[in-house]
């Protein structure tokens, strides 16, 4: 039975590899020229380009494993957690260990409060095991927050960070996924790898085979008849299968495929940020202090997140050279997705010229990624989507990809895993 895999994102490509240590007969289909999707490895005169993804937190279990598995371990590298919280028109810079050099008395009390809370409840966080946080699952981040901590930790605290995270606003989260997020980024250790993360899927491309991956592959049409899979259409030929793997976004697998009407109405619950990210490469850096500034929504209202990419790994930029890296999230998103590339770039270098007076004439080139499906939202109640996703709708389809849990690349890589090892199994309940 050839098992057909459509995406090869770090998902779809941990499905494979999963399959073929199974020797099971496995086809990878990606559109695009080059295996990752939004952990693709990109380099250009001396610079790593991290495409969408960039740390793997400490409790990144199921990553570390497979990193591991695919001789990559020794490539991962802590890095600096200094951020930077634009405030009352001054950036202040948090070490995220603990050392809090912004906000008045009261505030460094509450975020010390909240960090114990994280502590107190470390055992209940998981980006998989959803189970465990069930009970924070139905309530709404922004105002668990608020209720606890008050306005002012929310929007100069939370907000920028968890929004950088995750792309989106909190009060479109579960309480369960903001806590986990928070407890990720605050309290343990964050990784970059030294050669990119996507170099993780092109070590996966490698171990599966390159003659069992065809990139340049749209897939037209998932088949399906009578609730049963019959293969995939692509641009010049039919592949038959009995056993489908989507790794796609939801919204793409549902105009690819006729879906039962209560699969679909599941997706339809499913709804994605959408995400610019833009690549500034510099002569030399324009900001030392940080690896990442955050700007709270109050204070800067077009929703960005930046990182210098040589305070996060010195690997990824040439000696004596910097890199500026911009998250466009949410509305702003949407707003430039309509615009040309080279318009967009214009607009962010004039926001940017509001901090780091020279950056324009310091670019050496630039690159845009736009995704109109950047990360699921995980909101309350997004715990019974999750278990509702589980059933079996169409026989021979599975689905793996970040939306099956808390949206991360832990879940891409465990949900890939999980996949393959139920059709091992023989597992199509």
């Amino acid at each position: 039975m050839k098992i057909v895999i459509v995406g090869a994102g770090i998902s779809g490509l941990t499905a494979a590899n999963t399959l073929r240590k199974s020797n099971k007969d496995v086809i990878v289909l990606e559109k695009e020229e080059k295996v990752g999707g939004r952990a693709k490895l990109e380099t250009k005169d001396g610079f790593v380009l991290d495409t969408s993804a960039q740390f793997i937190f400490g409790d990144f279990y199921n990553f570390f494993d497979l990193a591991k598995e695919v001789k990559l371990n020794k490539n991962i590298i802590p890095t600096s957690n200094n951020i930077a919280f634009y405030r009352n028109k001054k950036f202040h810079v948090l070490n995220l260990l603990g050392l809090i050099k912004f906000g008045t008395l009261k505030e460094k009390y509450k975020i010390l409060k909240l960090l114990n809370i994280l502590r107190k409840n470390n055992k209940i966080f998981s980006y998989t095991d959803l189970h465990k946080s069930r009970e924070f699952d139905s309530e709404v981040f922004s105002e668990w927050i608020t209720h606890h901590f008050g306005i002012s930790i929310l929007e100069y605290f939370v907000q920028p960070i968890v929004s950088s995270l995750c792309l989106t606003h909190p009060e479109k989260l579960s309480t369960s996924y903001g806590l986990t997020l928070l407890n990720s980024s605050l309290r343990k250790e964050i990784y970059a790898i030294s050669n990119g993360i996507g170099s993780i899927s092109e070590k996966l491309k490698n171990n599966i085979g390159k003659k069992y991956i065809k990139t340049s592959s749209d897939v037209k049409k998932i088949e399906i008849d009578e609730n049963k899979v019959n293969g995939v259409e692509l641009e010049d030929k039919f592949i038959d299968s009995s056993c489908i793997i989507s790794s796609l976004p939801l919204p793409i697998l549902s105009k690819i495929a006729k879906l039962p009407k209560e699969m679909k109405e599941i997706i339809e619950k499913i709804d994605y940020s959408p995400c610019i990210h833009l690549w500034i490469c510099l002569r030399e850096p324009v900001w030392k202090e940080s690896m990442a500034i955050l700007f709270p929504r109050i204070e800067w209202k077009d929703h960005i997140a930046i990182i210098e990419t040589s305070m996060k790994s010195r690997t990824h930029v040439p000696p004596g050279k910097g890199m500026i890296e911009v998250f466009i999230f949410e509305n702003h998103a949407k707003q430039l997705l309509e615009m040309s590339d080279e318009k967009i770039k214009e607009k962010i270098l004039d926001d940017l010229s509001n901090f780091f007076a020279n950056i324009k004439n310091k670019v050496l080139w630039y690159k845009i990624l736009k995704i109109k499906y950047g990360m699921p939202i995980y909101k309350p109640g997004y715990y019974e989507l999750t278990k509702k996703l589980n059933k079996k709708f169409v026989d021979g389809l599975f689905l793996c990809g970040d939306y099956m849990a808390m949206p991360s690349l832990e879940t891409a890589v465990w949900s890939g895993k999980n996949v393959a090892e139920s059709i091992i199994r023989g597992d199509k309940k």
